[in-house]
């Protein structure tokens, strides 16, 4: 597995519209089915664009990267891959937003986004996903965050 992981590119912009899968699909008549989902929808779009916090963002990375791990564990068997495909979980990437993405980058002390790329969604590998949380996770630590 790790030989085909290497393989994938590290850090890629998506269109939200064209993610694989039938869970991406399956969403979008829910909103469309009224003000209140549409409202929900765009207030949490949102949120995940400007509004979060450091510890927030820690979070949301390390529920992204549990379930791309959940996601890989699935795929071992027939109807793990079933439903991997049906609700569009990717065990090789995480989805992002590219708020998240720079917070994430900044508190690692990684080359950062710009303002324009941080408006995208990018798609993380796995395993670099992991070692920025590992790493995220650490400064929050050390910033008192943590426990």
């Amino acid at each position: 597995m790790t030989g085909q992981i290497d393989d994938l590119p590290k850090i890629v912009s998506v269109d939200t519209a064209d993610l694989a899968g039938l869970g991406g699909q399956a969403i979008r008549p829910f909103r469309k089915a009224g003000f209140v989902m549409m409202f929900a929808s765009r207030f949490s779009d949102q949120a995940d664009r400007q509004y979060m916090s450091e510890p927030h963002c820690l979070l949301y990375l390390h529920r992204r990267v549990a379930s791309a791990r959940q996601a890989a564990d699935r795929g071992r068997h027939l109807f793990g891959r079933i439903y991997n495909a049906l609700t569009g979980a990717d065990p090789d990437y995480i989805l992002l937003t590219g708020h998240v993405l720079d917070t994430v980058l900044r508190v690692a002390e990684e080359p950062r986004l710009d303002a324009d790329q941080r408006l995208g969604t990018y798609q993380v590998r796995r395993d670099v996903a992991e070692r920025l949380l590992d790493v995220f996770t650490e400064k929050m630590k050390m910033a008192g965050h943590l426990a």
